[in-house]
C-alpha cells in the first residue's frame, strides 16, 4: 500500500482563497466571453471555490483599502476556520468511520444513514451556493459597464447612466465612463460636460481629468477642459478636488463657486452660473469679453470658424446674448455697434475686418 504526506488544509485553502481573489481582481476589470467561461468553468469544478469567492467578495466589501490578494490576507487567514469541502468536520472522507461500523455494525449503519442524509443536504446546499455565486458573478459582470461618448463640434449630448445619472456633454466632448458595483468612475478627455449624480453615499463619483480628480456624494457640477485652465463650477450638492501636489488636503467647493486649476495651482472664487450654464439651453452669453475670447467660445460651442484680417480687432471688448445655432446673428449684431465687418469664405468659416474710419 502507498503512503504519502497529507496535503496541508490550510495551504489548499490559502490557493483557492488566491485563486478566489485573481478572479475577483479580474471581473473588476472586465472578462471576455472565453474569461467568463473559464470562471464559471473554475466555479462548477469544486464547491469550495464558489464559497471563496463569496468570501473574498465579503472582505472586499468591508476594506476599502482592498485592491488584490495582499490586500485580502487577513480575510484569508480568518477564513481558514471556516470549513470549505476540503476534508474538515463532517466532511471527513466515509472510510473514517470503517474501523467504528466493523466495531458495531448497526450503530455505524445507523451513522452512516443519519451522515448520508446530512451529505445529500450539505450537496444541495453546496449546489445552491454555486448556482448563487455563479449568479453573482453574472451579475457583477452584468452590473459592470464601460462606455465611451462623443459630440463632434456644434452637438450636444445627454446621456442617463446606469446607476441613474446623468451627463450632458456639450460641443466637441469625449467622455469614458466605468460603473460597477464598487466603483463609479469618468474621465473627461476633452470637451465640457455637466454631471447631475445621483447620491450613494458608499460609492462616490469621481470625475478625472488631465491629473485632477473630483469627487462628489450627490452634486450638479460642469467641467471644461479646452484652452486654458481646468475649469469646475458646483451648481449644487459638494465636491472635491484632489491634486496630484495636495493628494490629502482636498480643495472643497460651494455650490456657486468655480475653481480654476491650472500650473500655478487652484483659484477659487464666485461662479457667473448664468453665462456658465448657457450652453445647456443652447446659447452663448458674453459679458464685455474682448473679441478675440468671444470667437474662441463661438468655435467651442459651434462647427464655426473665424479668421480676423486685423489681429487688432480682438482687443474689441463687447456683450450680449446669442444663439449657439446663429452665428450670422452675432455678426450682424457686431457690425451695427462697431467698425467690424465680416464675409463667409466658406462654409461656417468667416473673415472679419476693420471697417474704414473705424479706429
Amino acid at each position: 500500500m502507498k503512503s504519502g504526506s497529507p496535503v496541508s488544509h490550510s495551504s489548499a485553502e490559502e490557493r483557492i482563497f488566491e485563486q478566489a481573489a485573481g478572479w475577483f481582481s479580474r471581473s473588476r476589470a472586465g472578462l471576455s466571453d472565453q474569461e467568463s467561461a473559464a470562471l464559471l468553468a473554475w466555479l462548477e469544478a469544486a464547491p469550495e471555490h464558489a464559497a471563496a469567492l463569496e468570501l473574498v467578495a465579503s472582505a472586499w466589501r468591508e476594506s476599502a483599502e482592498a485592491a488584490g490578494t495582499a490586500a485580502l490576507r487577513p480575510e484569508v487567514l480568518r477564513a481558514k476556520n471556516f470549513s470549505l469541502a476540503t476534508g474538515r468536520g463532517a466532511l471527513q472522507p466515509a472510510r473514517a468511520l470503517q474501523p467504528a461500523r466493523a466495531l458495531q455494525p448497526a450503530r455505524a449503519a445507523r451513522h452512516e444513514s443519519r451522515r448520508t442524509g446530512w451529505n445529500l443536504r450539505f450537496a444541495g446546499g453546496v449546489a445552491a451556493l454555486v448556482a448563487c455565486c455563479a449568479l453573482a458573478v453574472v451579475a457583477w459582470v452584468a452590473a459592470s459597464s464601460d462606455a465611451v461618448y462623443q459630440t463632434i463640434r456644434g452637438e450636444a449630448l445627454s446621456v442617463a447612466l446606469r446607476d441613474g445619472s446623468r451627463v450632458t456633454l456639450g460641443s466637441g466632448t469625449l467622455i469614458r465612463v466605468h460603473i460597477d458595483p464598487l466603483h463609479r468612475e469618468c474621465r473627461l478627455e476633452s470637451g465640457e460636460a455637466e454631471f447631475e449624480i445621483a447620491h450613494q453615499g458608499r460609492r462616490p463619483f469621481q470625475v478625472a481629468v488631465r491629473d485632477l480628480t473630483v469627487r462628489d456624494l450627490g452634486t450638479r457640477f460642469t467641467i471644461r477642459d479646452r484652452a486654458g485652465p481646468v475649469r469646475v463650477v458646483l451648481v449644487a450638492g459638494t465636491v472635491d478636488i484632489v491634486t496630484p501636489e495636495q493628494p490629502g488636503r482636498p480643495t472643497v467647493l460651494a455650490p456657486g463657486q468655480q475653481a480654476l486649476i491650472d500650473t500655478q495651482g487652484i483659484h477659487v472664487a464666485e461662479a457667473n452660473l448664468p453665462s456658465v450654464l448657457a450652453w445647456r439651453e443652447g446659447r452663448i452669453v458674453l459679458r464685455d469679453t474682448t473679441l478675440a475670447e468671444a470667437l474662441d467660445q463661438w468655435r467651442d460651442v459651434a462647427a464655426v470658424d473665424f479668421d480676423l484680417e486685423d489681429p487688432g480687432l480682438g482687443q474689441l471688448r463687447i456683450s450680449g446674448v446669442y444663439r449657439t445655432t446663429d452665428v450670422v446673428a452675432f455678426l450682424n449684431g457686431l457690425s451695427r455697434v462697431y467698425p467690424v465687418g465680416w464675409q463667409e469664405k466658406s462654409a461656417s468659416h468667416f473673415s472679419l475686418r476693420r471697417l474704414e474710419g473705424g479706429r
